[in-house]
């Protein structure tokens, strides 16, 4: 049975379909009779240009999903009458991604630098060296469109919180800001950085950070465009991450130092050297262990070139950083890396063409998906509601993996 919103919200869909399509006796029939219209003082308005092709995707995506109840039905029958087979473990724990071969999706015409999720729906962006922001279902790894407007390489792409914004950066000195709900038109441009803008990050609805080979780190108002604040490095800010309620940034630098802020404070709380050369990524757990305390330790991840992934504990009030774990699995530069939905994983790729999954608790290499890609490793993102892992490579490619 469906919610009263949830019928409303379909019978203004199939009304759009049915104007759009021209059948208006239909049309005028189902405004007439479906209880969603017959208390309103006035037709719906013409429906958005979007609105109809997302009814459309909809149905696919119920069909689509019939489909895998059907498959995952005939699995358990099988399954039930058939000797049980181990499950893939190590240590007796699943491991979070699954090892059947990925959906694989060619689009980009350069290498991709960067993938976001969407924090609700099945919808990833990628961005690319081609100079543009592509958007995929995550399920299917079906193409839905292409974002242009940047001059220059894409660097860098995420969702705000809400999934009402997308944000994209780009060597050609600028923040993009797009609106899912008005067709994806580019509702902003942010421009103020004197160099490549390396990284860009939601901080919360109405906050976004970037940084810069500049040797900035700005946080602007998405809503007006304004600069509320910049943090000065002394080179090249190569990466950025928050934690869950956006209100700690580490910013990872091409000296190899990582940079702990209090957003709220606009202060610099800690500064370490933690790699030997560039740092490449960093990395906060999507969300507190459910033992956490407001007094507890956050862990933080970071990868370098120097080919290490490395864990450090970020005490609550000091904001100081610990060292907790060098892994040393990888053979050549880690150029991302993600903390797995549950935060008992860390996921990282490299320019060894390997996809990894590293134990956090017991510190160790649990799995390597060796030929990843055929050529450099260098975008990686991991669903906290999707279970989908996407990795995105210098071979162009887009590669949507399963995970637990």
């Amino acid at each position: 049975m469906l919610t009263a919103e949830q019928e409303s919200a379909l019978d203004s869909a199939v009304h759009a379909y049915l104007v759009s399509k021209g059948y208006s006796s239909a049309a005028s029939s189902l405004l007439s009779e479906s209880p969603s219209f017959s208390s309103a003082s006035s037709p719906p308005p013409p429906p958005p240009a979007s609105e109809v092709p997302l009814l459309c995707r909809k149905w696919v995506t119920v069909a689509r999903l019939q489909k895998k109840v059907m498959e995952l039905e005939a699995s358990l029958k099988a399954s039930s009458s058939a000797p049980s087979a181990p499950a893939p473990s190590a240590g007796g724990r699943l491991l979070p991604v699954d090892s059947p071969t990925p959906l694989s999706c060619p689009g980009h015409a350069g290498a991709v630098t960067c993938a976001s999720l969407h924090p609700s729906q099945t919808i990833c962006a990628s961005s690319s060296e081609d100079a543009t922001v592509k958007l995929w279902d995550c399920e299917s790894g079906d193409f839905q469109r292409t974002l242009k407007g940047h001059t220059a390489a894409v660097t860098c792409v995420c969702w705000s919180p809400d999934g009402s914004l997308l944000a994209s950066a780009s060597s050609d000195l600028t923040v993009k800001l797009w609106s899912p709900t008005d067709d994806y038109a580019c509702k902003r441009t942010l421009r103020g950085h004197e160099h490549v803008v390396s990284s860009c990050l939601f901080l919360s609805a109405g906050s976004l950070a970037s940084a810069s080979r500049d040797g900035t780190v700005k946080l602007w108002s998405p809503a007006s465009g304004f600069v509320l604040h910049e943090f000065r490095r002394e080179g090249w800010v190569r990466c950025l991450a928050a934690t869950h309620d956006g209100g700690v940034m580490a910013a990872g630098d091409a000296g190899g130092e990582i940079a702990v802020y209090d957003v709220a404070a606009k202060a610099e709380r800690a500064c370490v050297s933690a790699h030997e050369t560039v740092v490449e990524a960093v990395a906060f757990p999507p969300l507190p262990p459910a033992s956490s305390t407001p007094a507890s330790p956050t862990l933080l991840a970071s990868a370098s070139r120097d080919k290490t992934v490395k864990l450090w504990s970020l005490a609550s009030g000091s904001l100081s950083l610990s060292p907790l774990h060098v892994f040393s699995c990888h053979e050549n530069w880690v150029r991302a890396l993600s903390f797995h939905r549950s935060g008992a994983y860390l996921l990282s790729v490299s320019d060894d063409r390997s996809l990894r999954v590293l134990d956090v608790k017991n510190k160790r290499a649990l799995r390597t998906f060796e030929d990843a890609h055929p050529h450099f490793v260098q975008a990686l993102a991991v669903g906290v509601r999707t279970p989908v892992v996407v990795t995105g490579g210098v071979d162009n490619l887009l590669k949507f993996w399963k995970c637990r």
